[in-house]
This record gives structure tokens, C-alpha cells and sequence, in this order.
């Protein structure tokens, strides 16, 4: 069974430094370890990335384990343009992640965050895990149950004047409310937008944990533009 501490062996061992990782490097950085992987001296993984972070998703894991990018390479610039996170330190999203999660906590709606965490550094660079979430693709695909009540609530939140700087889709909202309640989404949305996540919320960013039926978000932060 693949732990963090080992995926973080892994790392030390078969990559370089990751201190000046972009989006556009990651694939070679990651090189090594897919050759490590074909020699058979590293167990089955996927990898996966955005922004401003890349996934190493290893077979049967209930975690994934994600690297954030110091910046974003000119080549991706007119998509998107690097300004750093509103993390601590001021450009590391899964920091951002880890600070989201806490502050979720201790309001009480952690219930719809994919929990990350810090497990250390390679090579003076962070790294840090959060809890497998697996994509269902778009919410619609998952209100099959839904009620017209549910549907009106959601719409309320979607257009509200408060509620709606969350920039949440309204089929989105129906299966939150759907497994959660319409209270207990309400006051998420008012805590994204105290938190400024901004309005990421698109496919793959959402998902469940395996084994429950309540939609959980794996990518919380948002983006500086």
C-alpha cells in the first residue's frame, strides 16, 4: 500500500528540485518517476494538472498527492496570467488549500472540501496530499432525484444578491442542497465568499468521495487573474 511518506521517498529519489516548477515544466519533471514507474521501482500512478498545480494520483490510494507551481510559464500566460495565491506565502495554492480547509472547520462546513494537507518537503519545495475525490463530470449528471423544491432553492442562492457573488451554478447547488440541506449550503457560500475562492467551479474541480453521495470540491482556491 502507497503512503505519502513513500510517495515522498519517490520524489527524492527519481525527480530533481522542484523550486522553479510552471505548468509547462511538469511533465518533465515528472519524467523520471514515469521511467522509475516503467522499470517497475515505482508502484502505477496518473498524473494530473491546472494552473497552478500538478496531482500524482497513485492506483488504489484514497489520496492524491499535489505539487504546487512556483509560477506559470509565458506559453500558458494568455490563458491565464500568474499573480500568486492569496496564501500565506503568497504563491502556493495548496497552501491556500490547507488554510481553506482549516478556516472551513472551524465554521462547519468542511463537510464539502476534500481535506489537504502539508507532508512535507523534497528538495525544499512543498508537498502535500488531499483525499481522492472521483469526478462525476457535470452536476447535472447526479440531481436525478432532485424535487422542484430543491430546484427553487437553488435558484434563490444562484440569484441572490449575497449568495450569488459565490458564482456557483444552479444544478451544482441542487445536488449540494440535495445531500446537505439548504442551510448548511447556504452558509458555504457565504464562507467562499469571505474567503474570496472566487468562481473556479468548473468540472473536475467537484466530485464525491468514494463511498458517500455528497458533492465535495478538490479545488477551492480559486485563481488570481
Amino acid at each position: 500500500m502507497v503512503t505519502p511518506q513513500n510517495v515522498m521517498s519517490y520524489l527524492d529519489k527519481f525527480c530533481d528540485s522542484f523550486q522553479s516548477l510552471t505548468y509547462s515544466d511538469f511533465d518533465t519533471a515528472i519524467q523520471p518517476l514515469k521511467d522509475a514507474m516503467a522499470a517497475g521501482e515505482v508502484p502505477p500512478f496518473e498524473t494530473a494538472f491546472g494552473c497552478t498545480k500538478g496531482v500524482l494520483i497513485f492506483k488504489g490510494c484514497d489520496f492524491v498527492v499535489k505539487i504546487p507551481f512556483v509560477g506559470v510559464a509565458s506559453s500558458y500566460s494568455r490563458y491565464c496570467k500568474y499573480t500568486g495565491s492569496n496564501s500565506t506565502n503568497g504563491w502556493d495554492y495548496c497552501q491556500r488549500e490547507v488554510e481553506i480547509y482549516e478556516a472551513a472547520k472551524e465554521v462547519g462546513v468542511a463537510s464539502f472540501l476534500a481535506e489537504t494537507k502539508l507532508v512535507g518537503y523534497v528538495k525544499g519545495h512543498p508537498i502535500y496530499t488531499q483525499s481522492l475525490v472521483a469526478n462525476i463530470g457535470k452536476a447535472g449528471c447526479y440531481t436525478r432525484g432532485t424535487t422542484p423544491k430543491v430546484e427553487r432553492q437553488a435558484r434563490r442562492l444562484q440569484r441572490a444578491r449575497t449568495t450569488g457573488q459565490a458564482h456557483m451554478w444552479e444544478n451544482l447547488l441542487t445536488a449540494m442542497i440535495d445531500t446537505c440541506g439548504f442551510r448548511l449550503t447556504q452558509r458555504f457560500m457565504n464562507f467562499c465568499i469571505a474567503q474570496k475562492t472566487g468562481s473556479d467551479w468548473h468540472d473536475g474541480n467537484f466530485g464525491l468521495i468514494p463511498h458517500t453521495t455528497a458533492i465535495v470540491f478538490c479545488d477551492y482556491t480559486g485563481y488570481r487573474r
